[in-house]
């Protein structure tokens, strides 16, 4: 965990966003904390870092609890699972008391509609290649990026990074990128995969979406695609998102569900610049498996 990201994030106890500050101790490589504790100087809620990624969750030790399992599977499909972390785990979940197990819910697909096309030899399925061929160049994070324009992202963050595509897309346009997720094996791929292409710096955190512990006015940009659709309170995360924005900064969100979500942005102070819908959004599972989602894409200005 670089520094920088203390600068954009805080305390996600709720009515807190105080700033956090490194508890001594830990594991720090090359001056980034790899496994460590953050504490709020406010209230001073304890949140862990694990393999360089703070979770800032409302309430850390019920959600280690819950996913102690996934977490330390993720960590260690990163090869990230040391003692250290593992030992942090247990000291957050020891307090929690008895919690029903649960995997992430990492909602992205292994295969992707790139790489699959229908089976060949009837027109129904040469109608639907030529439509999967216009969706992938004309999908989500086309539109997406289309709608922020050529301009410079400054700092960039996005909430729901899923497997990283996105963020790869976007990134080379930011000066500094912070993605967010409530999957932690979510934020490690998609940091794993930003290693590998190198570019603007680039950190994550576990994040609530209905609480984000961002600080006020610290991105330039946020995007988030099908994310409100997800939410059982919506109007909270629009609430953070115009909190989290500075004046001028700009949203990009997207959603096969947009309802009511124009009236939810321009509540937050938010208006809406440009808007695009029925873009296609193509989950591939397997060649006779498909979902197709037609998805609604806004950009909103924070004035």
């Amino acid at each position: 965990m670089d520094a920088w990201i203390l600068e954009l994030v805080g305390c996600a106890f709720d009515g807190c966003g105080g700033r956090l500050g490194v508890e001594p101790g830990g594991t720090v490589e090359d001056g980034a904390l790899i496994d460590g504790v953050l504490s709020c100087t406010q209230c001073e809620a304890p949140y862990p870092v694990l393999g360089g990624v703070p979770i800032l969750t409302p309430l850390p030790t019920q959600w280690l609890a819950t996913y102690r399992e996934s977490v330390l599977a993720a960590l260690a499909e990163c090869g990230l699972a040391s003692p250290t972390a593992v030992a942090i785990v247990d000291t957050f979940v020891q307090p929690a008391g008895p919690c029903e197990p649960m995997r992430f819910g990492d909602d992205w697909t292994e295969a992707g509609a790139d790489d699959l096309s229908p089976p060949s030899g009837t027109d129904q399925s040469s109608e639907f290649d030529t439509f999967l061929r216009g969706a992938r160049d004309w999908g989500p994070q086309s539109v997406l990026a289309a709608l922020m324009g050529t301009g410079p992202l400054g700092t960039l963050v996005e909430i729901g990074c899923g497997d990283g595509a996105l963020a790869n897309s976007l990134r080379h346009g930011a000066a500094r990128m912070l993605v967010g997720d409530l999957s932690l094996r979510a934020v490690l791929r998609t940091l794993a995969a930003a290693a590998e292409e190198g570019g603007p710096p680039i950190a994550g955190a576990v994040l609530d979406a209905e609480n984000l512990g961002l600080q006020a006015g610290v991105a330039n940009t946020l995007v988030a695609a099908s994310v409100t659709d997800l939410l059982d309170e919506p109007q909270d995360f629009v609430a953070h998102v115009g909190r989290a924005l500075a004046r001028g900064g700009r949203a990009a969100l997207s959603s096969p569900e947009p309802a009511d979500l124009e009236q939810l942005l321009e509540t937050a102070g938010l208006s809406i610049a440009r808007q695009v819908d029925g873009v296609p959004w193509i989950r591939a599972h397997t060649e006779r498996y498909f979902q197709v989602y037609f998805v609604k894409a806004l950009l909103a200005v924070k004035g």
